[in-house]
């Protein structure tokens, strides 16, 4: 018996794997998930055991649980929890789907390219891969924005607790490695388009980016360079700046990150412009400062400025407020000489408006 787990699981399975240290999976040779004998008893046991996790190992890993957190379930007061999702078993004739309580049989009958079936070490659980994960999740999400945020995270170095679990500083926030790059996924679409969940991810993918450190990243370059905001595309998030001579005295190192960055393309005919602008967060959730680190920050800033480049900061109650962004967004505008009427025109300012108030939803990404 094979147990194929839903996208759901799969990505709360890949955002915790290395934070909580859950079993590991590794690709197979599978390009398809046949048709098994299998007793609901098995299902359960196999599907639940690899998400199960002690208060005393979450603890250790930095995460905290809260005792009434609404995404788990108490297995024994006090000692284990588990995220709540379907488990599902992948099927591939549609005679044998249907669902009973937590266990439901999905149709799956496309060959998949081989490597985006993992299995789960120690025993007989497929996950789909980070890829694989992202096209199952395109039809599971409600809106183009919280789908672009699963994408950013995923080939980002970031991970979002869920409700009812904290880090030690309360923020709900974990670094962790990126799970795949935004090239991957499209390999993985182009090799099979009749995934259902391709097109949609395939379109989605035209407007993210790899390295993002933060939802709040994520959402500030969504905002302003999908087609669906204002539609100018940054030269990338989390880019290492070279330094001058001067400049690297004023931050003590060689190179200097952006958080996002915009370059001015008519820099180098006329020096005298600015080279560009870099977008960065502060006190936010994955921008928490010890007081080293802010000074560092304000160091890395005076560098940047000393180059050329323009940098401005950006708060969360600024992200919550569209006429700030759209200030911000002006001011970003003029800044790199690009025509403000081709990006500030009512038309994309309304649409802008409307995906903005998607992105502030303090759910998304959750």
């Amino acid at each position: 018996m094979r147990t194929f787990i839903s996208a759901e699981l799969a990505q709360q399975y890949w955002r915790y794997q290395s934070i909580l240290g859950l079993p590991p999976a590794h690709p197979t040779t599978l390009t398809r998930v046949h048709d098994e004998a299998w007793r609901t008893s098995d299902i359960e046991a196999a599907g639940w055991d690899w998400l199960c996790f002690t208060i005393e190992q979450a603890n250790n890993a930095g995460i905290f649980v809260e005792k009434n957190a609404p995404l788990v379930d108490h297995l024994a007061p006090g000692m284990r929890l588990r995220l709540s999702a379907t488990v599902d078993v992948l099927v591939s004739s549609q005679n044998h789907r249907h669902q009973a309580g937590p266990h439901a049989r999905r149709l799956f009958s496309q060959e998949l390219p081989p490597g985006h079936l993992y299995q789960m070490e120690g025993c007989d659980i497929i996950i789909p891969s980070p890829e694989l994960t992202l096209v199952l999740l395109m039809t599971v999400l409600p809106t183009d924005a919280a789908r672009a945020m699963a994408a950013y995270e995923f080939c980002g170095h970031y991970s979002v607790l869920p409700h009812g679990f904290t880090t030690a500083d309360g923020n709900g926030f974990v670094e962790r490695p990126s799970l795949t790059t935004v090239e991957k996924c499209q390999e993985l679409v182009e090799a099979a388009p009749r995934l259902k969940g391709a097109g949609i991810l395939r379109r989605i993918l035209k407007d993210v980016q790899n390295d993002s450190a933060s939802i709040q990243e994520s959402k500030t370059d969504y905002l302003f360079g999908s087609h669906e905001g204002f539609g100018l595309r940054s030269d990338g998030l989390n880019r290492r700046v070279a330094l001058s001579a001067e400049a690297r005295k004023i931050a003590r190192k060689h190179t200097a990150y952006a958080d996002i960055i915009y370059t001015n393309r008519h820099w180098q005919q006329d020096t005298h412009r600015i080279k560009g602008m870099v977008l960065e967060y502060q006190g936010m959730a994955g921008h928490y400062r010890t007081a080293s680190q802010a000074a560092s920050d304000n160091r890395r800033r005076r560098a940047l400025e000393h180059d050329g480049w323009l940098v401005a900061f950006i708060t969360g109650a600024e992200f919550n407020s569209f006429d700030d962004m759209l200030t911000l967004f002006a001011q970003l505008v003029r800044a790199i000489d690009v025509k403000p009427s081709v990006y500030l025109s009512p038309e994309r300012i309304n649409r802008a408006r409307k995906l903005h108030l998607q992105l502030s939803d303090p759910d998304l990404g959750r």
